[in-house]
């Protein structure tokens, strides 16, 4: 009871601070340049956009600013949605590309940002007020290390990787660095410049490969470069979605996780690269 309770309290809370964030419209992005160009990338689809609204005001209104925030649109549209407007104003910026499915939240940036440091955000998430500066932060203390808030460990036996329903789950009490941590992008992940494989951002082999699950493809190039992730904290709770809030229930990776595709992908990539744990 008494934990409904502090759910019930940390959602008005939040739903204060959104409100507020929107109120005041403060501009999202920091107005002096630091030692390290930040990024925050992310995606979505046309039906989706029109839900993104609590997202974006999370992001722009981090206890730490980043210097830029991009959402990567398909180019099938001819121009901004109306209802992005208003945090067009406060700084987002809307770049038009192909659809590569989830890896767009990742590629295009590698490619256009090849010298930042680059944070991944999902659509639907409330981002607490210091998750872009705690994954900051932790990259300060290991810049050659990928971080992230939410991981999964991977495990093994004697028939080597086994099934991802089978892995530690949220990894607690495992902080890295470790080969074995897996960043999960719905927590949020923070890539340094130039640390993965140049076959990241290489659209037809990983849309031939691993075309549904970003979060291996990348985990991929990371290994193949020998490098290692970290996870922030030894204990994650999850971050409300605006999913809790709009009763919505449009969900990706169902597929993946619980239908085996998340097997068959990893699979496909680590043979393929000859990836061995």
């Amino acid at each position: 009871m008494l934990g409904k309770i502090r759910v019930m309290v940390e959602r008005y809370l939040l739903m204060g601070r959104l409100a507020l964030s929107g109120y005041l419209a403060r501009n999202g992005l920091r107005k002096q340049a630091r030692g390290q160009h930040l990024v925050i990338s992310m995606t979505s689809i046309p039906s989706r956009v029109g839900l993104m609204g609590p997202t974006l005001e999370c992001l722009l209104s981090q206890s730490m600013k980043p210097d830029a925030i991009v959402l990567w649109l398909s180019d099938e549209l001819d121009s901004v949605p109306e209802v992005l407007q208003p945090y067009v104003e406060r700084g987002l910026e809307v770049r038009f590309v192909p659809d590569v499915g989830p890896h767009t939240k990742l590629v295009y940036a590698l490619q256009a940002f090849p010298d930042s440091v680059v944070v991944t955000a999902d659509d639907d998430k409330l981002y607490p007020w210091r998750w872009l500066s705690k994954l900051y932060k932790s990259y300060q203390a290991r810049p050659d290390c990928i971080h992230c808030h939410r991981a999964h460990l991977i495990t093994k036996d004697e028939n080597g990787i086994k099934r991802y329903v089978d892995w530690k789950w949220l990894a607690h009490g495992v902080p890295g660095p470790s080969f074995m941590l897996f960043p999960t992008g719905v927590g949020g992940v923070l890539y340094p410049p130039k640390l993965l494989h140049s076959d990241a951002t290489n659209i037809p082999l990983f849309s031939e490969l691993c075309p549904k699950a970003d979060d291996i493809w990348f985990k991929a190039m990371a290994l193949l470069n020998n490098v290692q992730s970290v996870q922030v904290g030894d204990k994650f709770r999850d971050f409300f979605s605006v999913d809790d809030i709009k009763h919505n229930t449009v969900k990706l990776g169902t597929e993946n996780v619980f239908g085996g595709g998340n097997d068959k992908q990893i699979k496909a990539v680590f043979d393929h690269y000859d990836l061995k744990l």
